[in-house]
């Protein structure tokens, strides 16, 4: 498992996470609107989707 920091220092807590996190917030004068979508895999040829787990399934992709 890899370890999360934010710049020289691992996190170690629940505070460093917050104040990770806020570092990347932009301004609300910059804020605009936008999309967000989620992309599915699917077999080339018959458009089944691709289960999670099995022989063929994403699962490994996903545990790296």
């Amino acid at each position: 498992m890899s370890i999360l920091v934010a710049g020289a220092d691992p996190i170690s807590g629940y505070d460093d996470l917050v104040t990770y996190i806020e570092s990347g917030e932009k301004p609300t004068a910059d804020w605009r609107i936008g999309t967000e979508h989620e992309k599915f895999p699917f077999r080339p040829g018959t458009h089944r989707p691709v289960p999670y787990g099995g022989k063929t399934g994403s699962a490994p992709f996903w545990k790296g």
